[in-house]
Order: C-alpha cells, then structure tokens, then sequence
C-alpha cells in the first residue's frame, strides 16, 4: 500500500511539477531533478540549498549531495520503502534515462513490492492480534 509521501511522489513525477533533466547522476542540477531529487522534496523531511554550485538536500540530523543518487534513509523510511533493492531500480531507471512516467508506472504497479514490506507485517500481526488500545467510546 501507497502512503501519502509514496502518493505525492508518483503525484510529482507525472504532473511536471518538477523538472526532469537528461543527465541522470545526481539527484538535483540546475536542470532539474532525478526520481530520488522528486523524493526527497515531496518526504517534506528537509530542505535543498545550493552550496559551491552543487545541489545539498539537508535533513536537520545530516546533509547530502546533491551529486549523489541516494536518498536519506530517513526519506525512504517515511515514504514507506523498505528495500533498497526497489530503490536501486528506480535509480537505474534514472540512469538509463527513463522519463519520470516511465518511473511512476513502474513504481505504481509493483507498490506492494516498492511499499510494503513492513506495512504488510504490521497488518499481519494486526490481524493475528485482537488486542487495540482502547478509544474514547470504549469501556473497560
């Protein structure tokens, strides 16, 4: 399942919100951005600033190039993605030269892949337990 950081990506990556740029090895140029660049500023986790002509997207706890292809795991952990395997296509993908609809098809029909893997362990043992915390309606 999708959350709402995985929806806002694939969101940007068809609305050409966000530039896309031919040169496909770092996450954001002047030109535009990558998959992962889409990432990041969709995760609403941190911020990109420019610093000695290079892109920096700079989360509170660390910095990071622009000039590379990975985004924080802090990133990916709020978008729900789990395994960076998925995350490697997706940047391969980028390298390749795939247009970001080609990359949000991809990412949108194997969401249970790319999203999930604690999600559906999370609702596994959900179901295998009865047991919720109570709410205001209910008694003890």
């Amino acid at each position: 399942m999708i959350n709402e950081v995985g929806e806002r990506w694939i969101s940007a990556m068809r609305n050409g919100e966000y530039g896309e740029y031919p040169i496909r090895q770092d996450m954001r140029t002047d030109e535009g951005m990558d998959a992962m660049g889409v990432l990041c500023s969709v995760s609403g986790l941190g911020a990109w600033h420019r610093e000695r002509g290079i892109w920096m997207y700079r989360l509170e706890s660390w910095e990071y190039g622009g000039d590379t292809e990975w985004c924080p795991p802090e990133v990916l952990e709020i978008a729900g993605i789990d395994e960076l395997e998925h995350i490697q296509v997706v940047i391969a993908m980028c390298d390749a030269g795939y247009s970001f609809a080609a990359i949000a098809d991809w990412v949108e029909t194997r969401q249970a892949d790319v999203f999930g893997v604690n999600q559906r362990l999370e609702a596994e043992a959900e179901a295998y337990c009865p047991f919720h915390a109570p709410s205001a309606g209910d008694t003890v």
